[in-house]
């Protein structure tokens, strides 16, 4: 029987961004040096990043956000679900999309989250 959600693969709306931020890898993403990433599109589960380099699918990440009262001060352990190539005429830098299952997630970064949707679909 198919998936009645089809290709939707989230539980959770999701929030087109394109916002940068840094991600860790490594063993449970603290050993990895930090690199410049970004967020395609979002929600309180997950993510879908853009990323230089492959990432091993089952692999855990930080997230390091900037949109909390400090930057970098909001941060988000996932689980790397999928990894793919992306085709050469989108992937000047960018060469990687990896979608990302948040561990676990508090009210508070939940809240910011939300927040970001709003300033992202409010912005011309």
């Amino acid at each position: 029987m198919a998936d009645e959600r089809g290709a939707e693969r989230r539980e959770a709306t999701r929030y087109f961004t394109c916002y940068p931020f840094h991600i860790q890898k490594g063993d449970q993403g603290d050993t990895g040096d930090m690199e410049i990433a970004v967020i395609q599109d979002l929600s309180v589960t997950g993510a879908f990043l853009l990323v230089t380099t492959d990432l091993s699918v089952g692999a855990r990440v930080k997230l390091h956000l900037d949109f909390g009262d400090a930057p970098g001060t909001v941060t988000v352990e996932g689980r790397v679900l999928r990894s793919e190539r992306r085709p050469a005429d989108v992937s000047d830098l960018w060469l990687y999309g990896a979608a990302v299952q948040f561990v676990e997630l508090d009210a508070a970064v939940e809240a910011s989250i939300h927040e970001l949707a709003k300033k992202v679909a409010s912005t011309p």
